[in-house]
């Protein structure tokens, strides 16, 4: 009865790059991925700025660093980065209370695209970046949703000696 009414009540403009992002809302903020790992808080339902992360990283590459998703951990707001890390942000104030490396140590041109998904506690994601020949294989990481402390690795392709992998 009512869809003749309805209207915009307001607009928020993302940075400019690769966007396949889906906000999330809790308590009357969405929260929102932009392009180039930059998070933002709005109010729900005015639309009103509230805070902005924006993760550290080469600005050449800002465009191309799409994420598709975030999740929400207790009062925090979790974030894969183009460059594999877990950061954890205060839902409130956008600070950094931790931000994990995943990658293999030394090692670049891993990191993530997709949004992480909470399992008990349990920060889980796949890394991106296999189609380079590499001594190590990606693999799903579980993060320690509360300390940030990676708790354990998973690979996707079995390596020699590991069954399936010769």
């Amino acid at each position: 009865d009512n869809v003749g009414q309805l209207q915009l009540a307001w607009s928020w403009g993302l940075d400019p790059g690769i966007s396949q992002t889906t906000p999330i809302v809790h308590d009357s903020v969405m929260y929102v991925a932009n392009p180039g790992n930059v998070v933002q808080a709005l109010h729900a339902a005015t639309g009103d700025f509230i805070w902005e992360y924006r993760h550290e990283m080469d600005q050449r590459r800002r465009a191309a660093a799409q994420m598709r998703s975030l999740a929400i951990y207790q009062d925090l707001i979790i974030l894969n980065t183009y460059d594999a890390h877990v950061v954890a942000l205060d839902t409130q104030t956008g600070a950094v209370r931790w931000d994990t490396p995943v990658a293999p140590p030394g090692e670049e041109g891993y990191g993530f695209s997709s949004g992480p998904v909470i399992a008990d506690g349990v920060i889980v994601a796949g890394l991106r970046g296999c189609e380079v020949f590499r001594e190590e294989t990606c693999y799903i990481v579980g993060v320690d949703g509360a300390t940030g402390d990676v708790l354990w690795r998973t690979s996707t392709v079995a390596r020699p000696g590991e069954r399936g992998g010769d």
